[in-house]
């Protein structure tokens, strides 16, 4: 077999492929006892709708083939058709996202269109109705104008499917795979390549949009839908070299760049941190975890104080679901004075917290914000590197 994901993480899906094997078979023998309450029954049918889920993606980012896919894919819509309620499709990104994910695999098995009657029955059942479902399932049409805040992060996906245009459906699924891994910062598997969890990771894999690609007929030769999306099912090689790049750095190593046209100002980046713009200060790690952005002004009146609480208040405004959390903090750095105000909220579409650290710093006759962003579960990891970046600005 050749592995389709990253050769650093072989280890890492092997065991979740043993754990989840072994896991299967000791629901299973629970299930099938007989011995489960009506609640119990439920559990253990999401369970094993969701390992069985798992457990073909593990396989497929290890290189199985497509074939060996499949009886796992059909017993993962089997759990979930047996299951007697469906709460958490289409009102939690995760619920979504997996739910998508399933009808996507089915799609991309050819294995889908048997099984649209059932599924269709059980979504009215429960009254559930989602643009992108409503397209895969029975080819409705989708309005463009209607979205709510859940559908939004599958904006760029819907007008991929809804467009006649093959050219404008490809761009608008590069947008979308593109953006696909930090817009789910908030999912269980984020991140979890890095995890100390070794049974955690089952591979990356944007599967909605090798669907939508696939009804839609797109001819992905020479495409550039990046390393999340699945080519093998088109029978193409995956695009790898990205990702296998960046585990491989010596984070201790770093690189010193200028802010855009202020040359004067400098930062040391370490390896980890990839430099996205040559015209503003914008910076992100490349397990995509932490996000830097950063905006330098002159100005002869204004005070640090004054800066800061309008830095503040216009993030606040912007960002409305962002709060204060604690007291500002003033200290050195050897640039020179800071000002640094931790706030937090959930985005739209999310459920985990956020957190947004913002500076304020004065040198010379210049003020600089910048604000760093990550998810509160990784805070721990996050500010030793912040703090390292921070004290790395010099201005001579």
């Amino acid at each position: 077999m050749i592995i389709r994901d990253l050769q650093s993480n072989e280890q890492k899906l092997n065991e979740l492929l043993l754990a989840r094997t072994e896991q299967i078979t000791a629901y299973e023998e629970l299930f099938n006892s007989q011995k489960l309450s009506e609640e119990g029954e439920i559990r253990f049918k999401y369970a094993l709708y969701s390992t069985y889920f798992e457990l073909a993606l593990s396989k497929y980012s290890l290189g199985f083939s497509l074939f060996d896919l499949e009886s796992d894919v059909e017993a993962s819509f089997s759990f979930f058709m047996k299951r007697y309620e469906i709460d958490e499709v289409f009102t939690s990104l995760d619920g979504t996202d997996r739910f998508l994910g399933l009808i996507s695999l089915l799609i991309l098995l050819n294995k889908l269109d048997d099984k649209k009657p059932q599924l269709l029955a059980k979504l009215n059942e429960y009254n559930k109705r989602f643009s992108v479902c409503d397209y895969i399932l029975s080819s409705t049409p989708i309005s463009l104008y209607k979205y709510s805040d859940l559908e939004l992060k599958y904006a760029e996906l819907m007008e991929a499917a809804s467009s006649c245009d093959k050219t404008q459906s490809l761009i608008k699924l590069e947008e979308y795979t593109k953006g696909w891994y930090q817009s789910r910062r908030s999912a269980h598997w984020w991140g979890q390549h890095k995890s100390n969890n070794t049974t955690g990771y089952f591979g990356y894999w944007c599967l909605e949009a090798a669907a939508i690609a696939k009804l839609k007929g797109l001819e992905l030769t020479n495409t550039d839908l990046g390393e999340f999306f699945p080519y093998s099912f088109f029978a193409l090689p995956e695009q790898l070299p990205k990702a296998q790049s960046t585990i491989k750095g010596n984070s201790n190593q770093s690189n010193t760049i200028a802010y855009p046209g202020l040359e004067s100002l400098t930062f040391a980046l370490e390896d980890m941190w990839l430099n996205e713009s040559e015209q503003r200060l914008s910076l992100i790690t490349h397990d995509e975890g932490l996000e830097c952005a950063g905006t330098v002004y002159q100005s002869d009146e204004n005070t640090l104080d004054s800066f800061a609480s309008g830095r503040y208040e216009a993030l606040m405004k912007h960002m409305p679901w962002y709060k204060r959390v604690g007291v500002e903090n003033e200290r050195n750095l050897p640039i020179g004075t800071v000002k640094e105000q931790l706030m937090q909220g959930v985005w739209k579409g999310e459920t985990e917290v956020t957190s947004y650290m913002v500076y304020a710093l004065k040198f010379d006759k210049y003020f600089m914000g910048l604000t760093f962003t990550f998810m509160e579960k990784d805070k721990t990891h996050c500010l030793p590197i912040i703090e390292r970046l921070l004290e790395s600005i010099r201005y001579e």
